[in-house]
């Protein structure tokens, strides 16, 4: 009886310790990071703006069906995106220089969506001298 509960606890803890230990997360790199994490940003805004307003959609899943968008888009499991995140979080130093770039990689984002369109003539070449209107004697 003895050695049956000792093979049922030892199985029993077998099962937990394979269960704890199957999702070996990876650490994302922190470009990855700030680009993710701009786009995610992204979705909030759009999430917050458009689809709450519309109380016809449940906005739970419509958020996390947009995430897991950008995560697909991005090649990125979601635990693996809040692993790093959570290792982030628990050095200041990492997760102010993160948000520093993130902040940065945005400007510049937006810089580029509102720079004024290029114009298709070419500005480059100087135009031509205009042509003097040669008088005759007549005149």
């Amino acid at each position: 009886m003895i050695r049956r509960n000792t093979w049922f606890i030892f199985a029993f803890a077998t099962v937990i310790l394979a269960a704890c230990n199957t999702g070996a997360h990876t650490e994302l790199d922190s470009q990855k990071m700030k680009v993710l994490i701009w786009d995610l940003s992204k979705a909030e805004a759009f999430h917050t703006y458009y689809l709450v307003r519309d109380s016809a959609r449940n906005a739970d899943s419509a958020a996390k069906a947009v995430y897991a968008k950008i995560f697909a888009l991005h090649k990125v499991s979601a635990d693996d995106f809040f692993y790093t995140l959570d290792i982030y979080r628990n050095d200041p130093m990492r997760y102010r220089v993160l948000m520093d770039s993130v902040n940065t990689y945005g400007s510049k984002q937006r810089e580029l969506l509102f720079a004024p369109a290029e114009t298709t003539t070419d500005t480059a070449a100087p135009a031509p001298p205009p042509q003097k209107k040669i008088r005759s004697a007549n005149e």
